[in-house]
Formats: C-alpha cells, sequence, structure tokens
C-alpha cells in the first residue's frame, strides 16, 4: 500500500522523539530506514492503522484567522498545553502538538489563533461564549470546554451541529465512534471527542501497583495473570488487600503515616470509574434511539454495596473525606511507596516519574468474572470541543477542525501514548499491554456526558461514599421523578431543534 510523503515524515518524527525521551545516546530504537519500509503495509510502527485523509487536496483559505477559545486550566493540571506550543523545545509532546498545529496552519493556509478564559470556572467561559453570540462579534470559531459542565451550552442554540459540516468525517479512527454514537440524537452532534482532545487520553481512569511492595508481600503473585484469566475482580481485590495494612508508626492508631492496600476517597476520581468499570450506565438508548435513565437496578445496587464494603469496611483500605488536598497527598503517598495500589488517571504517572520502586499499571477491577470485558471511562474534567454556532466560515472552521484530528491521530496521541507513557513512564513491557487494555476499554455514556443537566446523576454515589451512607436507593429515590423530567427537556430540546 503505497504511503504519502507527510506520512513517512511523521513515522521518521516519531522515531526520532522515541530516542529522545530516553535520555540517552545510546538508546536502541528502529533505524529510519526500518521504519519507512514498515509504512508500506497498512499500520503503522505501533499497530495503527494507516487511514488516508478525508479532506481534498489544494484547500487553501487564503490566511483566514480560526480562534480557539480554550479554558485556562482543569482542577489539577494546566489545559493550555494541550493546544498551545509555542515552540519546539525536545519534549515529545509538545513537540508533537506544534507540528499538528504548524502543519494544520501551512496546508490550508490559515492562521489559529488562541483566546483564553481565566482559572477554571465554567461560569466564566460560558458567559463569554454567550455574551460573544449576543453581540454578533463572532469572537470564537473552536471552543475547547470543560466536559462536565460544557454540554450545557448545546441547547442553548450555541453550538453548530458537527453532521452538518461537509468535511467533518466522524467515521475517521482520530474521533471516538462510541462517543459519537451514544450522544448523537435526532442527528445532532454539538460536541466531539477524538484525538484532538489529549485529555482524553490523559484522563482515562486506571490503577497502578508498587511492584516492590507487592512482591515483598505477597512473593510471586502475578497480578497480570489475574487480569487475564478474567480474575482481576473487586472481590478478589478486596481479598487480596484485606491484611496489607502496616502500623508504620506504632502508634495503634490508623493514621497517614501507615500503609495500606490502597487508600480511596469519594471524589471524581476514582468513585466516577467505578461505573464503567462495573459495566453500569446512567441511562441507555430505547429502541427510538432515545435515551432513558436506567441507573437504578439490580446491577447497580449490589455493586454499589461491594464499593461501600471495599471503602469502608475493609481493613487494608485507608479513607479520605472528599477534597483537592486529600487527592495529591494519596498521590504523593504512593509516590512514597506508603500504598500498594492507586487508582487515578494516566497524567499521574508525572508524579510518578521519580518513584524509587517501580510501579505497575492494571486495569480497573471487574464486577465479576462473568462481566465481559475490563472498562473504564475518562475523569469529567477533559477537553470537550465543540464549533460555535456563529463562525464566520462553517467550512473552513470544520476542515481545520478535521485536520487537527488527523494531525493529532498522526503526531500527538503516539507522542503521548505510545512514547511519553509506554516507553518513557511503563518500566516493563507487559505495563504497556496493559495501558492498551485501558484505553481499549474506554467507553462513553449519554447520560454520564449529560450528567450536570439531568441533575448530577453521578454525584450521588460521591456523596453517599464520602459520608458513609449505604441508602443507594432512598437516595436515589429523592431525585429520581426530577432527573426524569430533565432528562426529558433535554430530549425535547433536541427534538425541536431537529424539527
Amino acid at each position: 500500500m503505497k504511503k504519502s510523503v507527510a506520512f513517512i515524515l511523521t513515522v521518521v518524527f516519531l522515531v526520532s522523539a522515541a530516542a529522545c525521551s530516553s535520555g540517552t545516546d545510546t538508546a536502541e530504537t528502529t533505524p529510519i530506514s526500518e521504519a519507512i519500509a514498515e509504512t508500506q503495509s497498512d499500520t503503522d510502527i505501533y499497530g495503527r492503522e494507516l487511514v488516508p485523509s478525508s479532506l481534498p487536496a489544494g484547500l487553501d483559505y487564503d490566511g483566514g484567522v480560526v480562534t480557539v477559545f480554550l479554558r485556562d486550566a482543569a482542577s489539577i493540571f494546566d489545559t493550555k498545553p494541550e493546544f498551545i506550543a509555542e515552540s519546539e523545545n525536545g519534549e515529545v509532546v509538545n513537540d508533537a502538538i506544534y507540528r499538528r498545529n504548524r502543519d494544520t496552519e501551512e496546508i490550508l493556509n490559515i492562521e489559529l489563533a488562541y483566546r483564553i478564559s481565566p482559572g477554571i470556572d465554567f461560569g466564566t467561559y460560558a458567559a463569554s461564549v454567550r455574551q460573544s453570540q449576543m453581540a454578533g462579534d463572532h469572537a470564537y470559531d473552536i471552543y475547547s470546554m470543560y466536559a462536565y459542565y460544557g454540554v450545557g451550552l448545546g441547547q442553548e442554540g450555541l453550538l453548530y451541529n458537527l453532521h452538518k459540516l461537509p468535511y467533518l468525517d466522524l467515521e475517521k479512527p482520530w474521533w471516538n465512534a462510541n462517543f459519537v454514537d451514544e450522544i448523537t440524537l435526532f442527528d445532532q452532534l454539538y460536541y466531539i471527542v477524538g484525538d484532538i482532545s489529549l485529555t482524553a487520553t490523559q484522563c482515562t481512569h486506571t490503577m497502578f501497583f508498587n511492584k516492590q511492595l507487592v512482591n515483598n508481600f505477597f512473593g510471586d503473585l502475578n497480578l497480570y495473570d489475574a487480569v487475564d484469566k478474567g480474575a482481576w475482580t473487586i472481590d478478589y481485590f478486596g481479598s487480596l488487600i484485606k491484611d496489607t495494612y502496616m502500623d508504620v508508626n506504632g502508634n495503634s492508631e490508623r493514621d497517614s503515616s501507615d500503609t495500606y492496600g490502597v487508600v480511596l476517597h469519594g471524589v471524581s476520581i476514582p468513585v466516577d470509574a467505578y461505573l464503567d468499570a462495573f459495566d453500569l450506565a446512567v441511562t441507555e438508548k430505547d429502541a427510538d434511539g432515545i435515551p432513558q435513565l436506567t441507573y437504578k437496578n439490580e446491577r447497580t445496587i449490589s455493586a454499589y454495596e461491594k464499593i461501600y464494603n471495599l471503602m469502608h469496611n475493609n481493613s487494608g483500605v485507608g479513607f479520605e473525606r472528599i477534597s483537592l488536598d486529600a487527592y495529591h497527598a494519596i498521590q504523593q503517598r504512593f509516590s512514597n511507596s506508603e500504598l500498594f495500589f492507586i487508582i487515578d488517571i494516566f497524567i499521574a504517572t508525572e508524579k510518578f516519574r521519580d518513584m524509587e520502586d517501580d510501579y505497575g499499571v492494571l486495569p480497573l477491577f471487574k464486577y465479576d468474572e462473568k462481566q465481559s470485558g475490563y472498562y473504564t471511562n475518562v475523569a469529567d474534567i477533559y477537553s470537550l470541543f465543540a464549533i460555535a454556532a456563529d463562525t464566520v466560515n462553517p467550512e473552513m472552521t470544520g476542515v481545520v477542525m478535521e485536520l487537527l484530528g488527523e494531525k493529532s491521530y498522526e503526531y500527538v496521541i503516539p507522542a503521548y501514548f505510545e512514547i511519553a507513557l509506554k516507553q518513557k513512564y511503563a518500566r516493563d513491557n507487559t505495563d504497556a499491554r496493559m495501558y492498551d487494555l485501558v484505553l481499549s476499554g474506554n467507553r462513553f455514556n449519554f447520560g454520564f456526558v449529560y450528567s450536570s443537566v439531568i441533575g448530577n446523576v453521578i454525584h450521588i454515589w460521591r456523596s453517599l461514599l464520602d459520608r458513609k451512607k449505604t441508602e443507594f436507593v432512598s437516595s436515589y429515590d429523592t431525585t429520581e421523578k426530577a432527573n426524569i423530567k430533565r432528562l426529558d427537556d433535554l430530549v425535547n430540546a433536541f427534538r425541536e431543534m431537529a424539527e
């Protein structure tokens, strides 16, 4: 299969970047000649499908400016580097983003401009969107939004229906097919997730473990075997860690100086991850494709009991109340080899890079061995992309978004996932395989994505687990009717816009 020179150069860049990421001049890497030879197949050097661009050659927008409206930060990391790279600096992800942006500008003869909303408050961001469109100043073309809250703008008529853009090819692998299918309603889609959203990969929930602690305590136990056999369940995990607590300071009190199997808390990371880990859905679409609230069922009730017992009735588990400080403190304790396990997101590896002990990666535990696979989801602080309803040139904006997605597939995701995460941070080839397994189980659900619009359904577990309450059913029942009404209102809003 004949490949373009542009793609060969992409592969050369990634191989060179891999060499740089090793930190030595003598690292073994794939020779450039072999990398080019491998592009004659249907896959790249990482086994990913080589996909031709859907854009016609010769598109030229005569120096047109496309403005991206960015948020300043998420609650736990800076989001600007997801899109802004002022120059190449030798850091593999930064350089991939720089080349993606540069190529997009050069190929289409456009200029990318950036406006940044200060802080993390989405209210400020949303106010700027509304004010701009009310004033008719066409200040923004592409929105990069805080995912959990950004979906509230869809039914306000402020966003462009992505299904109506001629060159935005939503069937390409750089767009998340599960998201497109799940979030499309009445042939309307106002937000998109895909490789353009680096944070959607960085915020994938997973589990890490301290290899030295596990080896010292459990001997030759191979956790990867448990995963491969389908036995990595919450019951298995709970039984495994029940005796791991160690009173390090000898004061006969369970405190933050002691060693635990894991420390859990009621904040969104990791509580929201349990929903997909246990194969639960907030909503399910009926025969007409209309989402229905199905969150309360026997499996959800049983799953809540399982996670409650793990958090509050297991001697190997420490518990912290909800706070950002607690979240960071738990990361530090894992880095200090005071915890056997931690449930976090991919980007947490940046906090573990200086750990003395080796750490490994595992998928989140399953509900039971009958569950068909290992699943996960994305922490709701990731970036959701949309196009302004009042963008001056919808075709140009759609083309820019498409090419940014394509170039993210070529440059950015391999730089982060294949090089930075799986080569630079992973300390074992099996861990690289585990990263693939985790990412392949990533899922989106309509009710989860729209939770902020339909009554914050996913917050129920957070609140109850934080307050050590077992009454999931009664708590859910108090808001069920109101939440069903909110979901109906959302569906009707989309139905009216479609008509």
